[in-house]
């Protein structure tokens, strides 16, 4: 008989502070299931030193190992604010598996080196000589409870429910240890270690006989509630590992870490990093309607519009997915509230003058209207009322940097919003418009609705993108150096003006279709003229091309011409041609020279 597939019990954060992780949960379990015919015979656990996400500035993750070594680089993107279902971000684990457990008894795995209470590489050791073969990768499974941190049991009864839109599918059959082992042959006998770790936040240095990178995904969510316990969801899921590439020398080995587009959760709006980088992000759940809030219909708001709740029922026969887009959604723009409070912050901090200001206030604010929308939209294709638990705790660092406020708006405005604001646009062309029918019976088909409410995101957005090329204009013009170090790269054709290119498709993959001309036509006008500080010899012509764009409210949905391009054209307009553009190419002082 071969020993029993191994189980272990690892921390799951759920929320994470600056400092250390608050764990909500600690009944994670991991299965790990080897091919047929092979054992695990040891299995080892190792916190490393801290290691920011995005950033290749930490040093690697050392493995100095005599037998092959197989990667297995773990991120789970449907999961935010450290919801890791399978292991920490710190945490690296270790399975050594063989064929030929007799021989390979005297595999021993230890740490190497430490340091400031972290482990920075383990050393991987064999007293018999190990064939440069590997094994292939085992199965892995998990299982784990969520519990609502901010829920007591019985506050809400038979509904405190998470909302993530997981689809249920059949998890596979719970592997047995009925099989007999059979004697392999000793030219047949294998050992490899297999490390597990999450590549966001680690890079590895790796010498070994032979090595195999491969990426790890979860497959097959499955959710329920249980049964003793109001606030948790129980969760079922497989990990997916699909092969990269293997090396095969003894030579050190650099494998980097995931970045920002591989990791960071894409969601509408502005994203909310803390400042370690992760992103944060509520989880939604359902409650009664008498305790609902943000997704109260807008006509408890605001009397000018319709309510759409006598559309719940046709919504929910006719587009079964949009309840779990929805609620993406409304999450997304609930952290652009936090998102853009943190901006108007680092603008003060680091001296922006008062039109940015005024109009990241602004931004925020259009933010709550657009959660609120989404909240009450999901609820009614959801047949029940969503609602946001609060956001994780964070912490952030406000200093006078305004090459690290260039990075992120750079980032998080320029590319991720402008994204944004093209996607709900392309979105809302995909809709029809409401007809005279249903506009002569008070309301306007589901259709209708949803097209009305994402051109109305798709503009605000769109002011939110030019407010962050505005901020690009102006952190320019005020430290040329920095915009250099910045934002220079992306005018290049490798490495980030790549990325740069490519991002539509990394964002958005069933919509980038439909928006990426736009896209290249944005950043190709722009970055030139932002890193130039808003001077241009040719801004009068360049304007004209625009011009368009100051009557957007009038020509939405007329003569054929997209939501798409009326944004573009909007977001290109404004920060050419706008007030604050206007306004300091007559200026020849920075505002903080003045």
């Amino acid at each position: 008989m071969r020993r029993a597939d191994v189980k272990h019990v690892s921390p799951i954060i759920l929320l994470m502070t600056l400092l250390t992780p608050t764990v909500f949960s600690s009944d994670s379990i991991i299965t790990v299931t080897p091919e047929s015919g092979s054992e695990i015979i040891d299995e080892s656990h190792f916190q490393a030193v801290w290691s920011s996400p995005f950033s290749d500035d930490s040093p690697p993750f050392n493995v100095e190992s005599d037998i092959p070594v197989s990667l297995l680089r773990y991120n789970v993107k449907e999961t935010v604010a450290g919801n890791n279902a399978v292991i920490m971000d710190n945490e690296v684990i270790v399975y050594v598996k063989t064929n030929c457990p007799d021989i390979f008894d005297g595999v021993s795995v230890s740490a190497t080196t430490e340091k400031n209470g972290g482990v920075t590489g383990i050393k991987i050791s064999s007293d018999v000589d190990v064939p440069a073969e590997l094994l292939p990768n085992s199965n892995f499974g998990a299982v784990w409870n969520f519990t609502f941190p901010w829920c007591d049991e019985g506050h809400y009864p038979s509904k405190g429910k998470a909302i993530r839109g997981f689809s249920p599918r059949q998890r596979s059959k719970d592997p047995t240890d009925e099989e007999d082992s059979e004697d392999v042959p000793s030219e047949n006998c294998k050992v490899t270690a297999e490390i597990l770790y999450d590549a966001c936040f680690r890079k590895f240095e790796t010498i070994s006989p032979i090595l195999k990178v491969s990426d790890a995904f979860f497959v097959d969510i499955v959710s329920s509630r249980t049964e003793k316990l109001e606030c948790t969801n129980r969760y079922e899921a497989n990990l997916m590992i699909t092969e990269q590439f293997i090396e095969s020398s003894n030579t050190t080995i650099l494998t980097k870490k995931y970045g920002r587009r591989e990791c960071m959760r894409i969601a509408p709006g502005r994203p909310y990093f803390n400042s370690d980088g992760k992103q944060l992000q509520s989880y939604a759940f359902a409650t009664p309607d008498s305790q609902s809030c943000w997704s109260k219909p807008i006509a408890a708001r605001n009397d000018e519009q319709q309510p759409i709740l006598e559309l719940k029922d046709k919504a929910l026969s006719q587009k079964p997915n949009l309840s779990s887009e929805w609620t993406e959604r409304s999450l997304g723009e609930h952290a652009s509230i936090a998102s853009f409070a943190v901006f108007t912050i680092s603008l003060m901090t680091n001296n922006a003058p008062p039109d940015l200001i005024r109009d990241a206030l602004h931004a925020a604010l259009d933010e709550v209207d657009h959660a609120t929308t989404s909240f009450e939209i999901a609820s009614i294709l959801a047949g029940e009322a969503i609602e946001p638990g609060p956001l994780p705790q964070s912490s952030h660092e406000f200093a006078n940097d305004i090459g690290t406020l260039m990075e992120s708006t750079f980032k998080e405005g320029c590319i991720d919003e402008t994204l944004s604001a093209l996607a709900a646009a392309a979105e809302a062309d995909n809709y029809s418009s409401c007809d005279d029918d249903s506009e002569a019976n008070g309301h306007c088909g589901l259709e209708g609705e949803l097209k009305t409410r994402l051109t109305k995101i798709a503009l605000d957005e769109a002011r939110h993108s030019a407010l962050a090329w505005r901020t690009i204009v102006w952190a320019c013009g005020v430290d040329a150096a920095s915009c250099g170090d910045n934002i220079d790269p992306y005018l290049q054709d490798a490495g980030p003006g790549k990325q740069l290119s490519e991002a539509p498709e990394r964002a958005f993959p069933l919509l980038h279709a439909d928006f990426k001309s736009e896209w290249k036509t944005i950043y190709k006008t722009l970055l030139p003229f932002v890193i130039a500080g808003g001077q241009s010899d040719d801004i009068d012509s360049m304007c004209s091309e625009y011009v368009s764009a100051s009557r957007l409210d009038d020509i939405v949905g007329s003569d054929g011409l997209s939501l798409v391009k009326v944004v573009s054209d909007r977001i290109i307009y404004e920060v050419l041609c706008g007030s604050f553009a206007k306004q300091y190419r007559k200026d020849t002082l920075s505002p903080l020279s003045e």
